[in-house]
């Protein structure tokens, strides 16, 4: 050997070679892909929190539209009562109608038998 140094065997070689590779893809793996990894894993917490706040955000829109629907629910029923008494109402008045049809016609035959009396004694 020329250069002074003993010579290397095949399998010293080859170790040398498998050495190299493993210290390359280590290196590879610390600058490139850690950080790669760090960065999807803060992507991934970003995610997790806004999936959280929308979870949150959807559970409050279910909270107030069931009290929407509550109180639509009660306007409607109030509208209804509104409508029945309205109904009712219409229908007090036709009832009046008719009971003062009834009453003037008591009156004017009350009238009539009274001038009829009336007359009997003159």
């Amino acid at each position: 050997m020329a250069s002074g140094q003993p010579a290397r065997s095949g399998s010293a070689a080859a170790s040398e070679g498998v050495r190299r590779e493993f210290e390359e893809a280590k290196r590879h793996t610390e600058e490139v892909l850690d950080p790669q990894v760090r960065q999807c894993y803060r992507v991934e917490q970003k995610i997790a929190s806004r999936l959280q706040r929308a979870q949150e955000l959807q559970g409050e829109a279910g909270r107030k539209l069931s009290s929407w629907v509550a109180v639509t629910e009660s306007l409607h029923d109030g509208v209804k009562a509104i409508g029945d008494a309205d109904m009712f109402t219409k229908h007090i008045e036709r009832e009046l109608k008719c009971f003062s049809y009834v009453l003037a016609e008591a009156n004017r035959e009350a009238q009539e038998a009274a001038r009829q009396r009336a007359e009997k004694s003159t």
